[in-house]
């Protein structure tokens, strides 16, 4: 009990110390309520967590210290300040900077989401036979290539070929497995079965 007692007083005692700190020309205190909750002591090292106040208050800080202990007297003290001021330029153009990659990142996944969009589309009207809106999805100029070669050049064409050979034939499956998404292109992966 009497070793006990005894670490106690010490501890209370380099709180004491603690307690006070010298911050740019001017003293400033800590609380005594504020002594407990942020102290947190780990083997010979306290960690403390201290809100001060110039002598003015015209400042206002955190300052966060680890002070290593040694026979009860304080060996060494490390300490790194927080102002409680205004958020400095340099962090606000990270803010900016990073809400516009998130901007830019949210754009591209839009952009990629309608590329799919437009592909899942096409895809379907094959298998509903159907125009569903070629003229919504390809370019007047639009020079179309097919797997096995031939190419069919502006949208007048390709609406043609479309239904010159959904008249003859019939698309029974043409799942898409997989989507690659470049700058400026997209590419699929998928599996594809016909009637003839």
């Amino acid at each position: 009990m009497g070793k006990l007692s005894e670490e106690r007083k010490e501890k209370e005692a380099t709180q004491k110390k603690v307690g006070q700190l010298t911050y740019a020309g001017g003293l400033v205190e800590k609380s005594e309520e504020m002594l407990g909750p942020d102290i947190e002591e780990i083997g010979d090292l306290i960690i403390t967590v201290t809100r001060v106040f110039g002598t003015d208050s015209s400042i206002s800080a955190h300052a966060t210290s680890f002070l290593r202990i040694e026979d009860g007297k304080i060996a060494s003290i490390d300490e790194y300040w927080g102002d409680d001021g205004e958020v400095p330029k340099w962090r606000l153009d990270m803010k900016n900077w990073n809400e516009k990659s998130d901007d830019l990142r949210l754009k591209k996944v839009i952009k990629m989401k309608e590329r799919e969009r437009i592909i899942r589309l096409w895809f379907d009207m094959w298998l509903k036979q159907q125009d569903l809106g070629i003229d919504d999805i390809f370019a007047e100029d639009v020079v179309y290539t097919e797997s096995w070669c031939p190419k069919y050049e502006n949208r007048t064409t390709v609406r043609h070929w479309f239904n010159e050979w959904n008249s003859r034939g019939k698309v029974i499956c043409w799942e898409i497995k997989q989507f690659f998404h470049s700058e400026h292109q997209t590419v699929v992966e998928w599996y594809f079965k016909k009637t003839r």
